[in-house]
């Protein structure tokens, strides 16, 4: 049977961000894990950016999800520029 349409919460940081893909989406994420045990933060320049995109980033940072299993094919980033903005 399909599921019914998501309604689609409000998220304004990590760590609602990772309430939803837990207990919308039935990602296998630790309960107990911090946004910061489960992300990597990657700079502007650590990602080759050139400089006008890295100026829109406003000294913030991109967060990539770890994965979650051996060989995990796709990968998940968000955009963190002091405030939680979804992306």
């Amino acid at each position: 049977m399909p599921r019914p349409p998501l309604s689609l919460p409000r998220i304004e940081s990590s760590e609602s961000l990772l309430a939803f893909l837990r207990g919308h989406l039935d990602w296998p994420l630790p309960t107990d894990a911090l946004a910061d045990e489960l992300t990597f933060d990657w700079s502007g320049d650590e990602l080759r950016l050139p400089r006008s995109a890295s100026q829109k980033l406003g000294g913030g940072i991109i967060r990539q999800l770890r994965s979650f299993v051996s060989g995990q094919p796709w990968g998940a980033h968000s955009r963190d520029v002091g405030k939680f903005l979804k992306s």
